[in-house]
């Protein structure tokens, strides 16, 4: 083995430390150490008669929208920016700009974030 071969081996081996602790970090994160071990706490829940929906109801709406999804107490999906509980001005905005129901990506991810998960 070469000093060349030592050294790209070495590369390779801090490369690969590096992606697995710094997966999906900014920047700025990276620069001041921040390390997440928790999901951000929010205040908000998804209304009563949607966290109350059966298994089989949450995942045929994924189905019928393709929404594929994986991962553990999965925020239910969400269809209508009202339910998602956005202030009305937000929605009047939106209205504005044409947009009265959210996209699948919208349905899923928006409760998802809302929770203070993570999403990719």
């Amino acid at each position: 083995e070469t000093l060349v071969d030592k050294q790209i081996e070495e590369e390779k081996r801090i490369l690969d430390s590096l992606a697995q602790s710094t997966a999906l970090k900014a920047v700025h994160e990276l620069a001041k150490g921040v390390n997440y071990v928790k999901p951000m706490e929010t205040g908000w829940t998804p209304p009563k008669h949607i966290e109350q929906m059966s298994q089989s109801k949450i995942e045929l709406i994924r189905h019928r929208r393709l929404i594929l999804v994986e991962g553990l107490n999965i925020p239910p999906p969400i269809k209508s920016f009202e339910e998602m509980k956005f202030p009305s001005a937000i929605i009047k905005a939106l209205k504005k700009r044409g947009i009265k129901t959210p996209s699948p990506i919208q349905i899923q991810g928006l409760p998802v974030v809302l929770k203070g998960r993570d999403m990719i």
